[in-house]
């Protein structure tokens, strides 16, 4: 009688085992079948993914230039003599080491106020930055405008210019909804003593 029952129960502990054996590989078959299709954590987890590579992609579309020509309240040099002139704006920085260089713009005199310089760029860009490259008494940087298509200028920056030895002031901003190949710096050349000189100023934008 014993052994009979003992048999019994064996049977039906096999049994229980199978059929949670087999209700465990249904779940897991139907979870993996719909895993593609219905698990919104994967799809979530994708999306910022794609938002980076558009990030990138619209960071490389984006063309760097150096100014081609430029105009100036005044300069320390005259163009025919080019050193410390406006002529001195175009191009890349060559000044490489901090002070009183003949290879930047400095205003005809030192201290006297307000002073602006206003370059111009080969190709029309949706504005994103400007980066400007003060090679002597810097921090006098005071505002930045662009000119649109129509010849208006348009405030894009106001401060305070903390830039420091031998460096560059990052202005960066949203992208301006116009395009424009021409920038507007002003200086107030007294709050710096000193000769303020800049080295060349850097458009970054997409054309």
């Amino acid at each position: 009688m014993r052994k009979s029952t003992i048999i019994l129960w064996a049977k039906i502990l096999i049994g229980l085992i199978i059929a949670i054996g087999v209700l465990l590989g249904y779940y897991y078959y139907q979870k993996n079948k719909e895993l593609p299709y219905t698990n919104k954590e994967t799809i979530f987890k994708n999306q910022p993914k794609e938002k980076n590579n558009q990030e990138i992609k619209i960071s490389q579309n984006a063309l760097k230039q150096w100014a081609c020509s430029a105009s100036v309240s005044s300069s320390y040099g005259t163009p025919e003599e080019e050193n410390w002139s406006e002529k001195k704006l175009i191009g890349e920085p060559d000044v490489t080491k901090y002070g009183d260089c003949e290879n930047a713009w400095a205003p005809g005199e030192e201290n006297k106020g307000e002073e602006w310089i206003e370059l111009e760029y080969q190709t029309h860009v949706y504005a994103t930055a400007v980066k400007i490259y003060q090679s002597y008494n810097p921090g006098a940087v005071t505002k930045l405008e662009v000119k649109d298509e129509k010849g208006e200028y348009h405030t894009i920056w106001t401060g305070d210019d903390e830039t420091s030895g031998l460096g560059s002031l990052d202005i960066t901003f949203p992208k301006i909804n116009f395009k424009t190949n021409i920038i507007k710096i002003t200086l107030d050349t007294k709050k710096i003593p000193g000769w303020n000189e800049i080295d060349a100023v850097e458009l970054v934008g997409i054309p």
